[in-house]
């Protein structure tokens, strides 16, 4: 970031950097609530359609939250906006490499996270 931030800048390092011992419990219980919202009792197709849409709000609340946490490290909305492409480089640089490990971690299992046992529910793992 540039001199007009505050000293929210040690916050914006890379997520192995500050991941703590609370990180994967944290995700844990977000990935909880996404499948609870994702109500997989009324079959695949439904589950699909519902799991498409948790996605998206978990997508736009993620967002959000990132941008409103951004915005407390700075005085000013001028500072904020002067560092939009850094802000925004951040955060999808980050989001790519958490795809990227998680496609691997799902293409190197995925007949075990896909193909649960027949009396259990498929769910997001």
């Amino acid at each position: 970031m540039s001199e007009n931030s505050n000293n929210f800048d040690s916050l914006l390092e890379p997520v192995e950097t500050v991941a703590d011992e609370q990180f994967y419990q944290r995700a844990d219980e977000f990935i909880a609530l996404a499948n609870e919202l994702s109500d997989a009792s009324n079959g695949d197709e439904e589950f699909a359609n519902s799991a498409a849409k948790v996605s998206a709000s978990l997508m736009y609340a993620n967002a959000r939250f990132n941008i409103w946490l951004t915005a407390c490290g700075y005085n000013k909305a001028e500072d904020l906006k002067a560092n939009k492409e850094q802000v925004l480089n951040y955060f999808l640089e980050q989001y790519k490499l958490m795809l990227e490990d998680n496609f691997e971690e799902y293409s190197n299992n995925f007949e075990e996270y896909m193909n649960p046992p027949e009396d259990e529910v498929k769910r997001f793992v």
